[in-house]
């Protein structure tokens, strides 16, 4: 039985993700009889699915469009660990969405296991997504963050992760203003 609480969690990861599947197509005019046999179920509701001999996770956004997660630890980035939906193969959930490809990463800070002094900062300012590099241990320090295996705010991530997809590469992240001492 799904609790209160995670209904309301799986409202904040649908409004998230739908926001990260980013741009499908567009169309104008009347739909062909053909396009209207395609449209989307409405009776599946925004969330994680995939089917029972598949081990392939696809979000599925209110609005049509459906990207892949790429793995375990994307889906506990995007908090969605332990509430995907599993379908019979014959369901018919992702037909007619608009499939985004891979899901991109959401805003965080994370490492990928082979680089042990090198962590990403993936942010967005307005619909602009951009990924920069934190380089060292100062410098994440003076985010107010220390790399630390219980650390919940830094996710370490397996190699080829691709964080930066879909995103502007911005160089080294600026290190952030020191406060001020004014009076």
């Amino acid at each position: 039985m799904v609790g209160s609480a995670q209904v309301r969690q799986a409202g904040r990861l649908g409004a998230l993700l739908a926001a990260t599947c980013l741009a499908g197509a567009v169309t104008t005019g009347e739909p062909s009889y053909a396009q209207e046999q395609q449209r989307p179920q409405q009776s599946w509701p925004a969330g994680f699915y995939r089917h029972i001999s598949s081990s392939t996770i696809r979000w599925i956004a209110a609005d049509g469009r459906m990207c892949t997660v790429m793995n375990r630890d994307q889906l506990t980035a995007f908090g969605g660990d332990g509430i995907v939906r599993v379908v019979g193969d014959r369901s018919t959930f992702d037909r007619g969405r608009v499939n985004t490809g891979i899901c991109p990463w959401p805003d965080g800070i994370y490492r990928e296991s082979r680089w042990s002094g090198i962590w990403q900062a993936l942010y967005s300012i307005g619909n602009q997504r951009y990924y920069c590099n934190i380089t060292t241990q100062q410098h994440l320090q003076a985010f107010f963050l220390a790399e630390d295996d219980k650390n919940p705010v830094i996710l370490t991530v397996p190699n080829r992760s691709r964080l930066g997809f879909k995103r502007q590469w911005a160089g080294d992240c600026t290190w952030p203003a020191a406060p001020s001492n004014e009076p």
